[in-house]
């Protein structure tokens, strides 16, 4: 009997795969900026998927993959942060190999300066809206917040690209 469980849960799991896998690559990849990790990182999200899928409520396991993604790029990005400030030279080489160097300093000194001022939910939910096309009412659900509230950090948002502008 619970070998047929098993084999439930894995093919949902394999489901999940099959129907997700994508979704999740292009947020890694959004996230990640660099393919190789972001199929790693997709992996290590099935991974931990596998390991909570009885916890996992059937109804709302996009958004839970979606959130799952979010804070595994999010964790590796904190981790690569840490280790560009032990070597510098990885943005160096960044910036060497882009083609259109000014407009990719331009954009990263503003996201820079935007998200030092605001919470990290607030980057989160302007991922959701902007990137995931999520409605506010999803963004709302899957970070438990109200809609007014994510209609206020994104005014936040605006209101600091605003004055960064402005102060250029």
């Amino acid at each position: 009997m619970n070998s047929d469980n098993d084999n439930n849960i894995n093919n949902t799991i394999e489901e999940y795969y099959k129907r997700y896998a994508p979704m999740v690559f292009r947020r890694c990849c959004y996230l990640l900026k660099d393919e190789e990790l972001s199929r790693d990182a997709m992996q290590d999200i099935f991974v931990k998927l596998l390991n909570v899928r009885s916890r996992i409520n059937i109804r709302e396991v996009s958004n839970y993959i979606l959130r799952m993604t979010t804070n595994h790029c999010i964790s590796i990005i904190n981790k690569r942060n840490k280790t560009k400030k032990e070597n510098g030279n990885d943005m160096l080489n960044k910036i060497a190999s882009c083609e259109d160097i000014e407009d990719k300093v331009i954009t990263k000194d503003l996201l820079d300066r935007l998200f030092c001022r605001v919470p990290i939910s607030s980057k989160e939910i302007a991922i959701m809206v902007y990137i995931d096309k999520m409605t506010y009412e999803e963004v709302s659900k899957e970070l438990n917040m109200s809609i007014s509230n994510i209609k206020k950090r994104l005014n936040k948002l605006n209101q600091v690209i605003f004055n960064i502008e402005r102060n250029n």
